[in-house]
């Protein structure tokens, strides 16, 4: 049975930029708590340019989605954490968890990825599995139907990156084409699909583009890496959505050059410098991008084109989220900025709702972690990796759906393989 998703977050991310008001709603009482993480000792610098090094075995990949987080271990297996109700941990239940569980029958992973309430894995074998919310086929699978544990993407058998939406997928395989399924939000139709709202199975949208990398949001995606990125979709804050830009893969990003990291959100964008300067661009209505840029986008004259991002130098790494975004920099440190209604950004809590959605901030170091070699944004919470083998949350991966907040424990140590 089709079952709509819990939020529809383009619509959320309208409502943002129209000025409709604060589109969720938290519990008061307890009000939700920033993790209290352990500091870490400082580590030399890595050389410029390069991420920090783990210094022991543990997770190899750590992703997040809109409310759950995950990490491919060592031993190439998966395990999960966070909202369950739509099977998306991969467990074979529905049920919440607050510490890792393992994805069964999923074995030999190359890489993880996630999206609002699914989660997919690429093999060492060039297949795909997808697990979780199905109501749009971003299972992949040629159904609507919900799975609680891995089924097998239909006609995907040389996947070489794979990269989720929240209600879509995509990879780029072997052969340089990029292949997509799934669909958006409230019957928007996907990128070259005018026919129809989702689609169950891979269908092709860009042939000949290898030596690339995909970063993919629910009405966009680009291509970066390997020359300078190039954007196609249908929308509102795509930055080659000008007159004569829109749905045009050919369409490059004049302020976007030699670009090393890049990650997207439904309304706004980021992405990393060769130089480790950060720039971002879409809706700013949370604080995730820089103010006083030029209009660049056709339907939201409000949100810039890519800026520069002030305080944030030597980055290496970016992730964004719904409300925020962070940038993990050469010497392991994390500086986050936009929204701290759920304490993702690691600085008090407000106390009520209302402090909570006006409780913006600029480029601000988290100062508590350390040595930190990746990093994972969700909707309202901020993960990171350190460099012996931990993982830490802060935030609360529920979003105040539950009455106390769902958190990894402090810190995460995942089963070594």
């Amino acid at each position: 049975m089709l079952r709509a998703p819990r939020l529809p977050l383009l619509a959320l991310a309208l409502a943002a930029c129209t000025g409709l008001g604060s589109p969720l709603r938290v519990h008061d009482e307890p009000p939700p708590r920033a993790m209290d993480v352990p500091v870490i000792p400082e580590a030399p610098s890595s050389a410029a340019g390069e991420r920090p090094q783990p210094a022991v075995r543990g997770p190899s990949q750590l992703v997040a989605g809109g409310f759950h987080a995950c990490v491919r271990r060592e031993d190439r297996r998966v395990a999960c954490w966070g909202l369950g109700d739509f099977g998306q941990l991969g467990d074979g239940t529905t049920q919440d968890r607050a510490s890792p569980v393992e994805v069964v029958d999923l074995v030999d992973v190359e890489q993880v990825a996630l999206g609002l309430e699914h989660s997919c894995a690429r093999l060492g074998s060039g297949q795909v599995r997808c697990w979780g919310a199905n109501p749009f086929g971003q299972l992949g699978d040629g159904t609507d139907d919900e799975h609680p544990t891995p089924v097998p993407v239909a006609r995907v058998d040389d996947a070489i990156d794979l990269q989720l939406g929240d209600f879509e997928a995509c990879v780029l395989t072997a052969r340089g084409d990029v292949a997509c399924w799934g669909g958006n939000q409230g019957g928007m139709p996907i990128a070259f699909q005018p026919d129809s709202a989702w689609r169950a199975t891979p269908r092709i949208e860009l042939r000949d583009v290898a030596g690339r990398r995909l970063a993919v949001t629910q009405t966009y995606r680009c291509l970066y890496g390997g020359g300078d990125p190039q954007c196609w979709g249908d929308a509102a804050f795509d930055p080659c959505a000008a007159p004569g830009g829109r749905d045009d893969p050919s369409c490059p990003i004049a302020e976007l050059i030699d670009v090393v990291d890049l990650d997207l959100d439904a309304a706004f964008g980021c992405a990393v410098i060769e130089d480790g300067a950060v720039r971002c661009w879409g809706s700013n209505s949370y604080g995730q991008t820089p103010t006083g840029g030029a209009a660049c986008y056709l339907d939201y004259p409000e949100a810039g084109c890519p800026r520069p991002l002030d305080g944030v130098e030597a980055a290496v790494q970016v992730a964004v989220g719904t409300w925020h975004g962070c940038a993990l920099d050469r010497d392991g440190a994390v500086t986050c900025w936009g929204a701290n209604n759920f304490g993702q950004l690691g600085t008090p809590l407000a106390r009520t709702q209302e402090q909570r959605w006006a409780d913006l901030h600029g480029p601000t170091r988290i100062e508590r972690w350390h040595d930190v070699v990746e990093i994972a944004v969700g909707r309202g919470f901020t993960c990171a990796h350190t460099r012996d083998g931990a993982v830490a949350c802060l935030g609360d991966l529920a979003e105040g759906r539950r009455p106390r907040p769902l958190l990894a424990p402090r810190p995460i140590a995942p089963a070594r393989g």
